[in-house]
């Protein structure tokens, strides 16, 4: 794996790990209203205790699941840095290979950052 190009990714995952076992889980409580809202609701930890005992409808699932959100969203974004770097890599290479042809240079530059691209819209 790379080095962090960004300490602050390293702070979030110690705050991710540093909280309640979980998976988290909503539960809503009262009856439905002509929305189809509940009266309220709260959050349950791993373990079934309450971590919070007042959340609105709307809410409690998006809290519940933020620790797994916030984990995949910093498992991706390592990837993406991961690759990134790779490519810059691949890129610094093949400059030196091109080193005095500056129009070969500037094409696989191109191709690459093409292809980074097109990656990045595929979501790959």
């Amino acid at each position: 794996m790379t080095a962090n190009p960004d300490p602050r990714l390293d702070e979030i995952e110690d705050r991710l790990y540093a909280i309640t076992t979980g998976p988290w889980e909503h539960q809503p409580y009262g009856d439905q209203n002509q929305n189809g809202d509940y009266c309220g609701g709260y959050i349950l930890d791993g373990h079934g205790e309450y971590l919070i005992s007042e959340v609105s409808d709307r809410d409690g699932p998006f809290i519940a699941n933020a620790p797994t959100d916030v984990a995949y969203l910093l498992a991706e974004l390592r990837k993406a840095h991961e690759a990134l770097a790779a490519v810059e890599k691949l890129e610094r290479r093949w400059a030196t290979l091109a080193e005095g042809d500056r129009y070969y240079a500037r094409r696989i530059r191109e191709s690459i950052r093409a292809a980074v691209a097109a990656a990045n819209r595929d979501g790959q």
